[in-house]
């Protein structure tokens, strides 16, 4: 609860919280944080071939899959959110660890490849802090980042980046409407 209020910024309501987390012997291992947002594409075929029990199996296996491609220089927390939508925080010791996650990430791809008609997984991923308390950014770069994504884009991984190129649209001033025919 404690880093959901975090990423959702309502610190405030971690005050209450804070008195409880002291009686724990818990820490990160690492300065670095990043949070990254995996999001399952459930296909038509695996909502016709799976049970309703066997659908809800599968999806809290995610997690177990994530824990397989775990590279040692970085530690995942993960975090199920609502709509079928995971939340990755990775603490690393080093403050550029895009290549990892990346590498990690496409490992986690590969293994669903083979179910790649039940399923499709879109990840997004966030920029580097220095601090847990800063994680929230990070969070809402991952939901920018994956919110780039389309279905019909060859990418599954989207990493955060201030400037979109990738733009398909442009907006022109109303009065430049002549511009649309030249």
């Amino acid at each position: 609860q404690y880093i959901t209020n975090i990423l959702c910024q309502r610190t405030a309501d971690n005050r209450e919280l804070e008195s409880i987390i002291r009686n724990y012997n818990f820490h990160f291992p690492y300065p670095y944080f990043s949070c990254s947002i995996i999001r399952p594409r459930l296909m038509p075929a695996f909502y016709k071939d799976f049970s309703s029990a066997d659908q809800t199996v599968i999806i809290s296996k995610l997690n177990d899959v994530l824990s397989l491609t775990t590279n040692k220089e970085c530690v995942k927390y993960v975090f199920y959110k609502e709509d079928d939508c995971f939340c990755v925080i990775t603490n690393a010791p080093a403050a550029s660890h895009d290549q990892l996650l990346e590498n990690d990430f496409a490992v986690l791809q590969k293994l669903f490849s083979f179910d790649s008609n039940y399923v499709q997984i879109y990840i997004g991923c966030g920029l580097t802090v220095e601090s847990l308390e800063q994680l929230h950014r990070s969070y809402q770069q991952a939901q920018t980042a994956i919110s780039r994504m389309s279905a019909f884009n060859a990418a599954n991984i989207s990493f955060y980046s201030k400037q979109n190129c990738n733009q398909d649209m442009y907006l022109l001033a109303s009065d430049n409407d002549s511009h649309l025919s030249t």
